[in-house]
């Protein structure tokens, strides 16, 4: 499916997504370490869906109701699971299985093949979880003589240092030494959601987690700030738009949640309305380390002020769901922009506005922000791959249609 952008205008209150780092550390939070558990305000994405998938096949019970679901677990070890293009999922579902003694074949998408996992399989193995890459590129896992042990693992993926944690809360608690931490922020929701369920985790250098006995029986899910960036960036540039946000469940746990800070001056806060108020008066400056989900919309800006965006670290967007270092270059560039690059850090700035004609991304984040950046130039552009952006943001195009003229076609 594409779909045809051109121009924007209109106001209104996004509907945004529930925090998919939240919902899936739940789901199978729940179903491996047997917590009973009814989630609300969630909005399934096509990474929740994944989620949920495995814990059925660990024999949890899904019941789901508007935005609301009911998980009952009953843990059996599956013979087979689907990680889907879900590295969340996948990282922390290897982690569980491998606690749980289980035995499972593991089968994705082969774009998550490609993404590394040595970090995490060397903890693991020292835990004396057998791990064989498959056929198809994943990791098949054999839990059955895992141990608790005090290893170390490299943060250079949180997803890593989370899927540690849930293993030692499934073993019942421990502790294990981290180095070289990177996006220290979403380590600290898997220590929310460890909480919710039952755990105390301390993270320092060592990481310890130990149970509380004490968990709850109802969550609400918080939306997702990374969601809210590609909204928020129409707002800022678009002066015939009046955007505002619901952010009632929100707490400053997501790592995102840094956007209220970067952008306070554009933003009025009313009890639980957020207000986007447009000018960028700044260069914009985001650490892809730090926040690599933001990267892309605020790539966008660049595009579009004299100011700029200055991307630091990228090296690490090279490494996600696509290498989103090449397609925030090429939107760039596409448009007209001034990309510089010094090895290290990248810069984007508006250059002469140029119409990229059609925009054909494969990546969720990049498919959302070349939309936005349509949607800002009042150009006539075709943006393809439209259903993708279920992996994160299901309504992101229906929440669009409300701020600038959309058709689609096939």
């Amino acid at each position: 499916m594409t779909v045809k952008i051109y121009g924007s205008g209109g106001s209104g209150t996004v509907a945004l997504p529930s925090s998919k780092s939240f919902t899936q550390r739940y789901i199978l939070g729940s179903a491996f370490l047997n917590k009973n558990v009814t989630l609300n305000y969630v909005t399934i994405t096509g990474d929740d869906s994944i989620a949920m998938d495995i814990a059925q096949k660990a024999g949890a019970s899904i019941t789901v109701s508007d935005s609301s679901f009911r998980i009952r677990p009953s843990l059996r070890c599956p013979e087979e699971i689907y990680v889907g293009e879900s590295a969340t999922s996948y990282r922390i579902a290897v982690g569980l299985l491998g606690s749980a003694g289980c035995i499972t074949h593991v089968t994705g998408d082969p774009s998550l093949a490609r993404r590394p996992m040595e970090p995490l399989i060397k903890a693991l193995e020292a835990n004396d979880v057998h791990l064989t890459l498959n056929s198809e590129g994943f990791y098949d896992v054999n839990g059955t003589e895992s141990k608790k042990r005090y290893v170390e693992v490299d943060g250079v993926s949180s997803q890593f240092v989370s899927s540690m944690i849930f293993y030692y809360a499934k073993k019942g608690g421990g502790e294990f030494l981290v180095k070289n931490m990177r996006s220290p922020g979403y380590v600290y929701i898997t220590k929310r959601v460890l909480y919710d369920l039952g755990y105390f985790v301390n993270i320092e250098k060592t990481i310890t987690i130990n149970p509380s006995g004490v968990w709850k029986t109802a969550i609400d899910v918080e939306p997702d700030y990374s969601s809210l960036a590609f909204f928020l960036v129409l707002g800022l540039l678009s002066e015939n738009v009046d955007i505002r946000f619901n952010i009632k469940r929100m707490s400053r746990i997501q790592p995102d949640s840094v956007l209220l800070d970067m952008f306070k001056d554009n933003i009025a806060i009313d009890r639980d309305t957020v207000r986007v108020l447009p000018g960028i008066k700044d260069r914009v400056t985001v650490d892809a380390d730090r926040n690599p989900d933001l990267c892309p919309p605020l790539s966008v800006i660049g595009i579009f002020s004299d100011y700029g965006v200055e991307i630091d670290n990228y090296a690490r967007l090279r490494t996600k769901e696509s290498n989103r270092y090449e397609g925030m270059v090429d939107m760039a560039s596409r448009f007209g922009a001034i990309v510089e690059d010094n090895g290290k850090d990248l810069f984007i700035k508006r250059g002469e506005l140029k119409n990229p004609g059609t925009l054909s991304y494969s990546d969720h984040r990049m498919i959302m922000s070349a939309a936005i950046a349509a949607a800002v130039s009042g150009l006539e552009i075709t943006v393809d791959n439209e259903t993708k952006v279920s992996k994160s943001f299901p309504g992101f195009f229906k929440e669009l249609s409300r701020f600038a003229n959309i058709s689609e076609s096939n």
